[in-house]
């Protein structure tokens, strides 16, 4: 499995992919920084801002997403099952809260 994800992180592909997730990463980030919507010209509100900053941290997840996954399988115990769900964890912490 760690072969699988090392080798698509060497792939073409992936850095096709990765340029793309990165420019659009840059885009939210300034669009954060100034404050302006980038369709309308005007000021963001607050929960326009927290919106942009969401899709700016869920774009850096899934730019680390083979490492985060090589992690986990590196990381595990032996014959412990690796949970391959990025959100597994969050899940989780809200199931306990109800």
């Amino acid at each position: 499995m760690i072969a699988a994800l090392k080798a698509l992180q060497a792939s073409i592909g992936w850095g096709l992919i990765l340029n793309n997730l990165r420019h659009n990463k840059e885009h939210f980030e300034e669009v954060v920084v100034d404050g302006i919507d980038p369709k309308t010209g005007n000021d963001l509100t607050v929960k326009e801002g927290n919106r942009y900053r969401d899709k700016r941290k869920y774009i850096g997840d899934l730019i680390n997403t083979p490492n985060t996954l090589i992690a986990a399988i590196e990381n595990a115990d032996e014959g412990e099952e690796v949970n391959y769900d990025p959100y597994h964890d969050d899940a989780t912490e809200l199931s306990k809260d109800k």
